[in-house]
């Protein structure tokens, strides 16, 4: 068995661990040790190796967690490019070729990133979700501000720009759509935020309760703290599981809302967060080793 993570990541750590505890030999790996030793892929073989007694084939499981980075430190800017170019592009291909048992297929996972196409993906199969609107023309921006009582600007990318919390927006902000397209989606009366992780066919979901200010949840409970696992979401759970399979996931990370109706889905982290949430240790790290052991088919 194969952990594609980083090092230092407390999941994959915990996970790791707990392979190790019911007596599975698994590996950790990823980009920052592809440098490191040796590695061996033959098509005519379709056997991997990624380094001295570490052997990848078909009877691999591979989660795939954090694909992290590779150092290129002592190189020039050329050959530093190349390198962060090829890189991703051969650790995926190698472990591809090879025939693995991918939990997640990082090309599902890439696609099951975008956050539109989960909104899309969400309202086709009855789940509800914000009114939400992407545009760079302010007539379309102010028309979608003046159809809702309260509208909010989010982010759809992780990346390394200023990434801001999400936030409402007045009028005056509306002419920054100009400046690049823009999600903009109604804000939601809620009463509480659910997260909740999938793994195979079973969720859980904790519950944060949130005042009338709250908007993002992130900027006053950076740590999450205020997360409590609770067992009376059914309908998040059904729809969670049921969105994760219809985006080609077997496990997920998703963030709701819970209001007088049913819930409603902001956006999925198909390898998001889940250890800072209070007890999760003690039941995913659990079911995930169960997933991974059984073939990711669970």
């Amino acid at each position: 068995m194969l952990v594609v993570t980083d090092a230092s990541d407390p999941h994959g750590v915990a996970v790791l661990d707990e392979l190790a505890n019911e007596g599975h030999r698994a590996t950790r790996f990823n980009l920052s040790d592809l440098r490191d030793g040796s590695l061996i892929f033959a098509l005519d073989t379709l056997e991997l190796e990624l380094g001295p007694a570490l052997w990848v084939s078909d009877s691999t499981v591979v989660w795939w967690r954090r694909l992290g980075s590779v150092d290129t430190d002592e190189l020039d800017d050329a050959e530093s490019q190349l390198v962060q170019d090829e890189a991703p592009h051969i650790l995926r291909g190698v472990l591809a070729g090879s025939g693995v048992r991918w939990v997640d297929d990082p090309f599902t996972v890439a696609r099951a990133e975008t956050k539109l196409l989960q909104l899309k993906v969400a309202s086709h199969i009855g789940v509800r979700t914000p009114p939400t609107l992407v545009t760079s023309s302010w007539p379309h921006a102010e028309q979608f501000r003046k159809a809702h009582t309260s509208i909010l600007a989010k982010a759809l990318s992780p990346g390394a720009g200023i990434a801001p919390f999400v936030d409402e927006s007045t009028e005056e902000d509306l002419d920054f759509v100009k400046t690049c397209p823009v999600l903009l989606q109604a804000r939601v009366p809620a009463r509480a935020d659910l997260r909740v992780v999938t793994v195979g066919r079973r969720a859980w979901v904790w519950r944060r309760p949130r005042g009338e200010s709250t908007i993002d949840w992130r900027r006053s409970d950076p740590s999450g703290s205020g997360f409590r696992l609770v067992n009376d979401s059914t309908t998040a759970v059904d729809q969670s599981v049921k969105l994760a399979r219809a985006l080609g996931l077997s496990m997920s990370a998703q963030d709701w809302l819970e209001g007088d109706d049913d819930p409603v889905f902001l956006e999925c982290n198909p390898q998001g967060a889940w250890l800072f949430l209070d007890s999760a240790c003690d039941v995913i790290v659990p079911a995930i080793t169960r997933h991974l052991t059984g073939g990711g088919r669970s």
